[in-house]
């Protein structure tokens, strides 16, 4: 499918002058967090859409407070992390379908005694994170520890709750590390590496975020990810879960889209990072992994990898 740009428009702030009376803070999250936008594409049906005139709401007031001119932006503010996902190369986008069936195999796989019972997301994170060491090894012939990081929605785990709608990077990041060196690399261990990052981001160090030692804290994990991330002996991979992002819900006024998807584009920019997300009545999970070349070579042709995952869009529908 080819995509055409039917229009475009910028919306101004009417004015200046509610920004100018105060500095502009910026939130941590918001200084460290790389400047990088994912459009999407939403898919709705014909019959849903009208032809009629569409009435445009005024965004001139409501841009004015939420968002700074941008000429009000300090310049020395610029992320830290950039280098973690965006170095040059040679990289990769493909799509795989895990369904129902699959998943539940898998699930099954991950069990153990620390980890009774893993989530959809913990599963197929720490099946692709398997076998993309596995990819990365066959195709360099060289065995390297691996650091992942995974995406968390803060605005679920703070207390009081955030709303849904609420803006800003409300997100972090949370490591695990695994040395496959001396030792096959086995599906529960990662799955329960996986649950552990998650879990320590308890109350307590939710609390260590806030306030002016916050930013001590952050700029160490910080250091703490970079220093792994970008050792040339260290396989690095961030993965993102949108199984319960809510995508699905989203109604411009349309209905609710029956498909969604994110541009190659987009994905290629983002080394060694796969998205996830839920298809078909939330039975399926689509993963958008990205990989240089040769690692993505070995892992289209790896009988394991695909004994579970379909390469889109081989893959039979009636399962999700």
């Amino acid at each position: 499918m080819e995509v055409h740009i039917t229009s475009r428009e910028i919306v101004q702030p009417s004015s200046k002058e509610v920004h100018l009376l105060k500095p502009f803070k910026l939130s941590y999250f918001d200084q460290l967090i790389p400047p990088h936008y994912v459009p999407a594409i939403f898919f709705f049906t014909k019959s849903s859409c009208s032809n009629g005139e569409i009435l445009q709401p005024d965004l001139l007031e409501a841009s004015s407070r939420l968002f700074p001119p941008i000429d009000l932006i300090p310049p020395q503010v610029s992320s830290s992390i950039n280098s973690l996902w965006f170095k040059e190369g040679r990289y990769k986008t493909r799509t795989f379908v895990f369904d129902a069936e699959a998943i539940s195999a898998l699930m099954f796989k991950a069990k153990s005694k620390n980890l009774e019972y893993p989530s959809r997301s913990e599963t197929l994170t720490a099946f692709i994170w398997k076998y993309s060491m596995l990819a990365s090894r066959s195709a360099s012939g060289i065995i390297k520890p691996s650091l992942i990081t995974q995406a968390v929605n803060l605005r679920r785990i703070l207390k009081p709750k955030l709303p849904d709608y609420s803006i800003g990077n409300l997100i972090w990041f949370t490591p695990s590390t695994y040395d496959s060196t001396k030792k096959e690399i086995e599906l529960h261990e990662l799955a329960y590496l996986l649950r552990q990052a998650v879990e320590n981001f308890d109350t307590k160090f939710l609390e260590s975020l806030q306030g002016d030692e916050g930013f001590k804290v952050i700029s160490e994990q910080v250091n703490q990810i970079a220093e792994f991330a970008l050792n040339e002996n260290v396989e690095f991979y961030g993965f993102s879960s949108w199984l319960n992002f809510g995508v699905h819900e989203v109604d411009f006024g349309w209905g609710k889209p029956n498909g969604f998807r994110v541009p190659e584009v987009v994905t290629c920019a983002l080394n060694n990072f796969t998205f996830l997300k839920a298809i078909g009545q939330h039975k399926a999970v689509e993963a958008w992994v990205t990989l240089d070349q040769k690692s993505m070579s070995m892992l289209e042709q790896n009988p394991e990898f695909l004994a579970f995952a379909s390469l889109n869009p081989h893959y039979d529908k009636s399962k999700i």
